[in-house]
């Protein structure tokens, strides 16, 4: 059964229409808060890569950062992953 959104999923939960839902937009505490519902868990979460600025300039500053953050996925496998994970298993994270 599919529902427009995460609230109509809920509905039918808690209406007993459905014996579980799925949902890739809330979050365990999201759902913790809700009584009757048991989160059985879920894929571990993406790796993140954040990039900081120390001036305003930008331009080659931050192409340069992201290049830098580019090629520490690749270099640790995280970008392949990523690309299988979003992509039916084809790494498309080569340049």
């Amino acid at each position: 059964m599919t529902k427009a959104s995460d609230n109509e999923c809920l509905a039918a939960l808690s209406a007993g229409d459905v014996v579980a839902v799925l949902t890739s937009r809330l979050s365990d505490a999201d759902l913790q808060v809700r009584s009757g519902i048991k989160v059985i868990g879920g894929p571990d979460p993406e790796p993140r890569a954040v990039i900081v600025l120390r001036s305003r300039a930008g331009g080659a500053e931050a192409i340069s950062a992201i290049d830098a953050a580019l090629t520490q996925l690749r270099a640790d496998g995280t970008l392949t992953r990523l690309s299988q994970n979003r992509f039916g298993g084809f790494d498309l994270s080569a340049p």
